[in-house]
Order: structure tokens, then sequence, then C-alpha cells
């Protein structure tokens, strides 16, 4: 998993602002696909903050979020008043747990950070998840192919990360050796552009100012495929994200 001590330090100072990370809608969304019913042990991958274990604990019996940068786990931390919830550091790549110990891994915006070693990690998922369990993956993904280079390249200027559309998504489940259950996907309505440069780390002034631009000078159907609407300063889309579920004989 991509990790520099100084981006994810200026990164969890303002995680928790993000519309995509804060807004209810997307997030339960995800929660619904992972079908819990209260008796669950869950894993949280890549658990940043702690939003995804704050929101499904009181439907789970146990919760554990898993992170490499201890400054997102010290936000977790801070929150975390709850018994039934616990914190540690780890590498998706190398989980320090049993075999067979989940009954539901889940992973949110998180595989686009591995720049290498997607199969190990699906490895040590499948290891780690109960025969029975499930495993709920999401990210966000561009709206339509037309976008693709034009996605690629605004978070070229971002960060190193890796772009999926949700047919490789399934195949990663699929390749994991899962038995894919459901892919479908989710709009979160007019998320703010600058809501998101503003809050996703310390990027440089004129990153953001270009970013910005290359949203406002899109093509006619980029916009419409982003139902994009320029108000006052600022510039809202729809962003699409895959929720894919896989389960383990």
């Amino acid at each position: 998993m991509i990790f520099h001590d100084d981006f994810w330090q200026k990164r969890a100072k303002a995680y928790d602002k993000l519309h995509w990370q804060n807004r209810q809608e997307y997030l339960q969304f995800f929660i619904d696909a992972c079908q819990l019913s209260g008796k669950e042990k869950v894993l949280d991958l890549g658990t940043g903050t702690g939003t995804v274990v704050f929101a499904i604990d009181s439907l789970a019996k146990q919760v554990t979020g898993v992170d490499l940068s201890p400054d997102m786990l010290r936000q977790a931390v801070k929150k975390n008043s709850r018994k039934n919830i616990s914190f540690m550091r780890a590498d998706v790549r190398n989980l320090p747990f049993a075999d067979d110990s989940f009954d539901r891994i889940t992973a949110r915006m998180v595989f686009h950070h591995l720049l290498w070693g997607i199969n190990r990690a699906m490895g040590e998922i499948r290891r780690v998840l109960k025969p029975g369990g499930l495993f709920c993956l999401s990210e966000g993904v561009p709206p339509d192919r037309i976008l693709e280079t034009f996605y690629r390249d605004v978070f070229a200027l971002k960060e190193k990360r890796k772009t999926f559309f949700p047919e490789d998504l399934e195949k990663i489940i699929k390749s994991g050796g899962l038995i894919l259950k459901e892919s479908r996907n989710f709009y979160l309505k007019r998320c703010s552009i600058k809501n998101w440069l503003n809050n996703s780390g310390n990027l440089k002034k004129e990153i953001k100012e270009k970013i910005f631009s290359m949203h406002l000078n899109l093509s006619k159907e980029g916009k419409k495929a982003y139902n994009m609407e320029i108000k006052g300063n600022d510039c809202f889309i729809d962003m699409k994200f895959t929720v894919v579920t896989g389960s383990k004989i």
C-alpha cells in the first residue's frame, strides 16, 4: 500500500471533512451490502479515521480496524469509547490474524492505494475470512468510459493511485478465489470539487487550481457524465462508486 508519513499525516487532520467520507448516503449503501445481523466479527481494512468501524459497531459483535498510517489510527482511537471496537496498525498484504477469523471483511476506498500486491492482499483476505463469510469492497470509479483519461490525469496530479472500473473490481473478487455475490453502483450527488481539493492533504495551490480548471474546461459530454453544475466559485459533480461483494466457500 502506498505509505508516506508526511502525506498521511497532513491528510489525517482533514480526512473527516471530505464529502465522500462523511456523507451518510454512500456509507449506508456500503453498510447495507455487508448484510450484518449483529453476530459477526468484522475486519475493516484501511480503516482510516474509523468511519466504517463506528458506523457498523452496533450492527456487529466485534469490529477491528487496521491501517498503515499511525496518524489516521490516532484520529480513530481519539473517537473510540466502545468496548467492541479495536484498532491496530497492519498491512492488508500481511494480516496478523489466524485463518478463518472474520465473518465480514470490509474495504471502502482502500484498493486504489495498492500500487502493488493486490493478489497478495486478496490471498490474505481469503485466508482470514471464515467459510461462508463475505468480503465487501468499494471504490470510486469514472462515471463513463469517455472520462477514463481525464480521471487518470486528474488523480496523477494529486497522488499515485490505481483507477478501477466496475468490471475490474468484479475481477478482483473472482481472481481472489471468492464467489461474486453482488455488484452495484451508487451516485453521491453534488460533491464539491473544492471540498475534495481542500481536504485531500497539503496540495499545492497551483495543483488545486489546475485540477479545478480541468473540471471547468471539461468537454460537454464529460460534464454531462458527471452531471456537473458550476455554481458560484465551486463546481459540483455526482461521484460514482461501485460496491462488490464476494463470499468464501
